[in-house]
């Protein structure tokens, strides 16, 4: 695991220095300090309670968590969001505390401070402080994406579609330029003292490539391709990347550091030149996050949510993996659903719970017949925890998926830690040559709905090759309409485990849906029943048509297995969240790791 120290930090973000606690003060230091306190934020103080109780509505459940055990040593990093501008004074009052701001964050007009555990009632009590999300620690979430989520079709109808004006952003651990991914035009490290800008994990690399591998190493007499479904084999060209890497050699980060590669990419996606990078004028951007942790607070003010909405609303177009969570136990059942797994409804990640991105279920290839591929038992299932939305929005090939491997990485001269704890994860050369050579392994093999994520934003390059005036809400709504509708195997089809269905790329493309307005992903509400329904509002339904699309039914969106027959927005599946603690569940998981996730099924998939 991952895990920032409390060393001396150059972030180059903020720039200079960043002295972490526990720090050691001279005498002069420490009386200086005292007075400042007294005179600075004596008023702001006075104030509170000897035992204030609480963290004022203002943190997320791991804080309040954290704050309940009444901790006296130690420290917590937060995003603490600020009610206006972080002034000299304000700072002086946070330092009174013992804080110690180390990211400036404006994206989310937020910045992340470590904070003494004892302090921390009273850091949520100051007047202009809005909110305090943990810092957490992130994790990874991790032919057949080409041929099953017809990509391949798509490219045969546009052969000269010509993806170089889109870039998409990779956050993640970094890509390596190996033989197949040439296509990275700026690589960048947001984690404070690594100037290790290649691969260590080797998880970004094979994200990298399902976008956009050239299948350069599987090309030739005896050779079946291995290409990423953004490649246009017709034109070899295939949109641009971007590394920008918040995740460590084992494939987890810190929250602030993913913040701060967004806040990157939405200079970007504004042409603003202080991003520092030539790219061509018309480009469009994608944001791929194939990341996430579990849910702790409102999307309204999760630090990650919010920093996707700020993108989402600059015109880039972000897609988020769902998250592994989706089996409620790791050993089979007879007895229950989900192949002997049960389900594990209210388990995607953040920032896949918020309304405005695209979140990406996992499908397992079952006999290499698409019509009878399944959904995969791990994908994580809606709704969201907390604000109770409809998620996933759709799915897309996602297990045993084949990639690019990292390869050596030019800085440590070393093989990905992937490779290094995972070797029986590398392909082997019969499965795509049939020759005598023996060849340098090119391609690992991983699971999760990390690998089903770049398959749709390989889909919105396509689609934004084909029409670069697309919006943001009219390329969620085409991919969602278009969408196979599918079902379980029991044949009932659950939005909340299938979303809106099956990627269908090529009908994507054919699509000439306009959404006039923000495609949100629509909450859900139960009745004293049980019954479940999608919430009809303002936020899908405007105009009496469905984001503004002049689509007037939810069945289709969802499918007409999906809503019941004689009510417009009554989910048949409703007894499949039966009695769950989804509509109460206000408890704070056990994991708080944020990053790409690493457990048994992304290696051994199913």
């Amino acid at each position: 695991m991952f895990l920032h120290n409390h060393q001396l930090r150059y972030d180059r973000e903020v720039g200079g220095t960043r002295p972490a606690p526990p720090r050691r003060h001279t005498l002069l230091q420490r009386v200086t300090r005292a007075a400042l306190s007294v005179f600075v934020v004596a008023s702001a103080l006075y104030a509170l309670p000897a035992n204030a109780a609480g963290l004022s509505g203002k943190a997320d459940t791991f804080l309040t968590k954290r704050a309940a055990r009444g901790l006296m040593t130690g420290w917590t990093s937060v995003i603490v969001r600020i009610d206006g501008t972080l002034t000299a004074q304000r700072k002086a009052e946070m330092r009174s505390l013992g804080c110690d701001v180390y990211r400036q964050l404006p994206i989310i007009k937020s910045v992340a401070v470590n904070v003494p555990n004892r302090m921390l009632e009273r850091l949520a009590a100051l007047p202009y402080i809005k909110t305090l999300s943990a810092d957490l620690v992130v994790k990874k979430t991790d032919a057949f994406t080409d041929t099953h989520s017809l990509a391949s079709s798509a490219w045969s109808l546009y052969p000269k579609l010509d993806p170089t004006h889109v870039l998409v952003g990779i956050v993640d651990s970094g890509v390596n330029k190996v033989s197949d991914v040439q296509n990275v035009v700026t690589s960048r490290s947001f984690i404070a003292g690594n100037t290790n800008l290649g691969d260590e994990c080797g998880h970004g690399t094979h994200v990298a490539g399902i976008i956009s591998g050239s299948g350069v190493s599987s090309t030739g007499t005896g050779f079946t391709p291995i290409r990423g479904v953004g490649y246009n084999a017709s034109t070899l060209k295939s949109p641009i990347l971007a590394s920008l890497k918040a995740l460590g050699a084992d494939g987890t980060g810190k929250v602030s550091d993913v913040v701060a590669a967004m806040q990157w990419l939405l200079k970007v996606a504004m042409h603003d030149p202080s991003a520092g990078v030539t790219l061509p004028s018309d480009v469009r951007v994608v944001l791929n996050l194939s990341i996430g942790h579990p849910v702790a607070e409102s999307y309204t003010t999760d630090p990650l949510c919010q920093a996707c909405e700020a993108l989402w609303k600059a015109g880039a177009v972000v897609v988020c993996s769902a998250g592994n969570g989706g089996r409620l136990q790791d050993t089979v059942d007879a007895n229950l659903d989900n192949e002997g797994y049960g389900t594990e409804y209210g388990s995607i990640n953040s920032p896949g719970n918020d309304p405005y991105v695209i979140t990406v279920g996992a499908m397992k290839n079952m006999d290499g017949n698409r019509a009878n591929d399944k959904i995969s038992t791990y994908s994580s299932r809606g709704p969201t925890r907390l604000d109770l939305v409809l998620k996933p929005d759709i799915v897309a090939p996602g297990n045993k998926v084949i990639s690019v491997d990292a390869g050596i990485n030019s800085t440590s001269k070393s093989y990905s830690w992937l490779r290094g704890t995972h070797p029986g994860n590398l392909v082997p050369q019969r499965e795509y040559y049939s020759g005598t050579k023996t060849l340098t392994p090119a391609y690992y093999r991983l699971s999760g709905t990390s690998m089903a994520a770049p398959v749709v934003s390989a889909a919105v390059a396509m689609m934004l090759a084909k029409d670069k005036t697309l919006t943001p809400d009219t390329i969620k709504a085409r991919l969602m309409l278009t969408a196979d509708k599918w079902s379980l195997s029991t044949g009932v089809a659950d939005p909340c485990s299938l979303g809106s269905g099956y990627i269908n790329v090529t009908a994507a493309m054919s699509s000439s849906v306009v959404a006039t307005q923000s495609a949100l992903s629509p909450n859900l509400m139960q009745d004293s029943l049980g019954n479940v329904y999608i919430s009809i509002d303002k936020a899908i339904w405007g105009t009496k048509a469905i984001w503004g699309t002049g689509v007037t039914d939810l069945r289709a969106i969802w499918g007409t297995k999906a809503i019941w027959g004689t009510s417009d927005n009554l989910l048949s599946s409703s007894r499949a969240v039966w009695g769950t603690g989804v509509w109460s569940d206000r408890a704070v998981w056990g994991v708080d790791i944020f990053g790409a996730d690493f457990s048994a099924t992304v290696f051994g998939g199913e």
